[in-house]
């Protein structure tokens, strides 16, 4: 059987190695979106350790890792650009294809975004709060 801690630690510390996800961002502007993006991983690591074998729970944590990461840089692109093309490449991302009460959200808030990037990256985590991978 997998390890919970070690998969959520594993996924979460890849994160965090690559500095290129937090683009122009401030630690007020990223931390809350990768607050977010460890809340969502962690979720996911509890699914996906289990019954798995280590193996298979494993691949499954890669593959909603992918889906974080991706949301994560599309939230951030959003939070720079503050653009409806960059809301729309957010909406767009597979994590939020699967949360109609998320894309609501995120919607919704696209419509206040100003030209603060880390206050845009604030409202988005928040945004994003509750919206957690399915496993499997």
């Amino acid at each position: 059987m997998a390890d919970t801690a070690a998969l959520a630690q594993g996924a979460v510390e890849a994160l965090l190695e690559d500095e290129r996800l937090r683009g122009d961002l401030s630690d007020d502007g990223f931390g809350p979106l990768l607050d977010w993006a460890t809340r969502a991983l962690t979720a996911a690591a509890g699914e996906a350790a289990r019954g798995a074998p280590e193996e298979a729970a494993r691949a499954r944590m890669a593959e909603v890792a992918e889906q974080v990461r991706g949301a994560l840089t599309a939230a951030v692109r959003a939070a720079e650009g503050h653009s409806r093309d960059d809301l729309r490449a957010l909406l767009r991302e597979p994590l939020l294809q699967r949360s109609v009460p998320a894309r609501l959200r995120v919607a919704t808030l696209g419509l206040r975004l100003g030209d603060d990037p880390d206050a845009n990256a604030a409202r988005l985590a928040k945004a994003l709060g509750g919206l957690y991978p399915r496993v499997g």
